[in-house]
């Protein structure tokens, strides 16, 4: 086992002979008590890495240079004198409780109180599961949160990985600390260093945290944006970089710099436009999503030789130093021929629907009610007709549900999620009023909330045109031009107001998107799944049918208006059926789509109550991370229900019904029978006997 100096302490020197203090004694090294007969008596001398009662009992962990054990008592009295950093004796029996391996104490002894807590081993993530381990102070560097969960008692789990391999922190309330202190430190794509203690036990492997101080958040660069040139000496950890888009990857240190380009999922920047020397030129990816929509040269060669900053993780790409995963990006440029600052602020206040029309970078004032604050750095706002999210640490200590803020800052992209970042957290919010009623959740179907997937902008729609049926899905903002009467209407882009397109609207859709119908519908923003093809001789998105002479039948193509929904609090209007289940929330597919449901930060929900099979009706946000999703915000926000042609589950099951057949003698019965058993979903409630009805043709008659 290789033993790397994490943090500064001075580990002891242990000779297992007698102490003072206990004559005649065989003190021996952790490794051999681990390994002893259970219930073998055993003397161990250690130093103790965690306070006592922090994973229950009044337990704790010592360890030597041989290896690391839990030791457990219930006796407070008896470990009254022992703290973290006391090297201890302790008497006891080889034991095991629920798979971890302890002594339990008969008696301790504090033998040194000078000593301090040995340096924390630096491991990798897979090397948790190794029992030469289990017990000892590890460390793990710059690994990534992926999930935070809320356990009972408010205890933390966080997940983590490093890219190839995942693993698992705890944080047991008896520390002290507890989720929302975690919470406010961290948050899911944190890149942080952590300290604790390994434990090994019918729960499986992970990391026991002493406490919130275990945690270190690695810190972004102060100068936040690093030149092409920078980032390729400098190719680690999180990054922002400003340069010029010269081309594309073909492969390592060979790059394609003159258009036209076929490559969608890459680009090469450089420091100058005109780089030609592939040792000046980082690679970058472009994962599928918003970002690969809209920066691909492929779809957008207007980009060619533009500048701007992205930030992403500074890593190998193509075996050369490159950006993955990037999760924001800024124009640095402006096609506008005159001087004005394409970053200057906007003055006055701004819908969350206007906002989301500002380029990313300008300072804007918007206001809005605060729907939900699901972590110390994510909350909603929004008003009646647009929604957004706000992203800032320490966002949950100053707003909550209720409160209507004015909020100054600017646009970011992170994982395809327009947010909105505030300037500074203490000057830049205000709340306007507290104690709000919440805005009515707006009734969508699940198409609408994954119909953001994979959308363009109206401009790329237009510079991509070629009127071949070819169904997409634009996003752009409804004007007042009536391109056909009350059968159509027209968008326009959202930061370009030249560029528009025709869209023609079938009978169920014109009386909410046509303007003549609906003059409230002009300047709101809508997505348009359709085909391209010309409605008037002018590009248009419409529904186009083809004819299948074998059923003799018309076929239409997909086609489907929404207004945008992101950042807004909506409830589903048709049931959906549970169709798969991952470690974080679930599909649910209704009568027109599908959508994912994130519950990993939902209160008073257990994931492990949803079956497949199920149907539901949800409350909650639509939000964005690598695919659109529905955020449940509350266990209560989910409503089991019945299926189409299901009974509703929870009324009670009628089994065994044994009808008598039916004569038409009058001094006879008929005896009717069933049994019936009570419903098990939570909420179904007992079988109210004297409330139960015969009918027969429709009549009600005496049981």
């Amino acid at each position: 086992m290789v033993l790397t100096s994490f943090f500064s302490f001075t580990a002891p020197v242990f000779a297992y002979e007698e102490q003072s203090g206990t004559e005649n004694v065989d003190v021996m090294p952790i490794e051999e008590v681990r390994a002893a007969e259970l219930g073998t008596e055993v003397v161990a001398e250690g130093i103790v890495t965690t306070t006592p009662g922090s994973f229950g009992g009044q337990g704790f962990y010592i360890q030597d240079e041989s290896g690391g054990i839990y030791s457990f008592t219930g006796d407070s009295a008896m470990v009254s004198e022992v703290d973290r950093g006391d090297t201890v004796r302790i008497f006891g029996e080889r034991g095991e409780f629920r798979g971890q391996i302890q002594i339990s104490i008969d008696e301790v002894e504090v033998v040194d109180e000078t000593t301090e807590e040995p340096d924390a081993v630096i491991i990798g993530i897979d090397e948790i599961s190794s029992v030469e381990y289990d017990g000892f102070l590890v460390a793990l560097t710059e690994v990534e949160v992926t999930e935070m969960i809320r356990e009972n008692y408010d205890t933390a789990t966080v997940k983590v990985t490093d890219g190839t391999n995942n693993g698992t922190l705890r944080l047991d309330n008896r520390t002290g600390d507890d989720y929302d202190d975690v919470a406010a430190m961290i948050d899911v794509g944190d890149i942080i260093d952590v300290t604790g203690v390994v434990e090994h036990n019918q729960h499986g492997e992970r990391i026991m945290l002493r406490g919130v101080d275990d945690i270190h958040v690695e810190d972004v660069p102060s100068d936040g944006v690093l030149t092409v040139q920078e980032a390729i000496e400098n190719n680690e950890g999180e990054g922002t970089v400003e340069g010029y888009i010269v081309g594309t990857v073909i492969s390592g240190g060979n790059y394609q710099l003159a258009p036209p380009f076929t490559t969608n999922t890459n680009l090469a920047m450089a420091d100058e436009p005109e780089e030609t020397d592939p040792a000046k030129i980082l690679p970058v990816q472009l994962p599928s999503g918003t970002i690969r929509t809209e920066l691909n040269l492929v779809d957008n060669p207007d980009n060619y030789h533009r500048k701007m900053r992205i930030t992403g993780d500074l890593a190998a790409y193509f075996s050369v130093p490159g950006l993955r995963s990037p999760s924001a990006y800024q124009w640095m440029d402006t096609d506008d021929d005159d001087d004005e600052d394409p970053t200057e602020p906007i003055e006055g206040v701004l819908s969350p629907l206007e906002a989301k029309q500002i380029p990313m970078g300008v300072e804007v004032t918007v206001t809005g009610m605060v729907t939900h604050v699901f972590s110390s750095r994510e909350a909603y706002i929004q008003d009646d007709i647009g929604g957004l999210q706000v992203n800032t640490p320490g966002i949950r200590d100053v707003i909550e549900s209720g409160d209507a803020v004015k909020i100054t800052g600017t646009l970011e992209i992170f994982r395809g999620e327009l947010q909105f970042v505030p300037s500074d957290l203490a000057e830049s919010i205000e709340i306007l009023s507290q104690d709000n009623e919440l805005p009515e959740a707006k009734e969508v179907s699940l198409k609408s909330v994954a119909q953001t997937n994979n959308y363009k902008n109206v401009s790329d729609v237009l510079d991509q045109y070629e009127n071949n049926e070819e169904t997409v899905t634009v996003k752009g903002v409804i004007t007042e031009n009536l391109p056909n009467n009350e059968f159509a209407m027209e968008i326009r882009d959202l930061h370009d107001d030249g560029k528009t397109i025709s869209v023609a609207l079938p009978a169920g859709y014109r009386d909410d998107f046509n303007p003549e119908l609906n003059p409230d519908a002009v300047g709101r923003v809508v997505l348009v799944t359709g085909q391209q093809k010309d409605y008037f001789g002018e590009p248009a998105i419409r529904q186009t049918s083809d004819w299948d002479p074998i059923n003799e039948v018309s076929t239409a193509g997909e086609y489907h208006v929404g207004f945008d929904v992101e950042g807004m609090l909506v409830e589903t209007i048709y049931p959906g059926e549970v169709r798969g289940k991952d470690d974080h929330g679930f599909t649910l597919r209704d009568e027109e789509g599908s959508a994912y449901v994130y519950s990993g930060r939902a209160t008073n929900f257990d994931l492990s109550s949803i079956e497949a099979g199920d149907w539901y009706f949800v409350e909650g946000i639509v939000g964005f991370y690598d695919r659109a999703q529905l955020k449940l915000k509350d266990g209560e926000d989910l409503e089991l229900t019945a299926g189409p042609g299901q009974q509703d589950p929870t009324l009670p099951l009628v089994l065994n019904p044994k009808p008598a057949p039916f004569t038409t003698v009058y001094d006879s019965m008929p005896l009717i029978s069933v049994n019936l058993e009570a419903s098990e979903v939570e909420g179904a409630g007992e079988i109210l006997y004297d409330e139960i009805k015969m009918y027969l043709n429709g009549e009600e008659v005496n049981a």
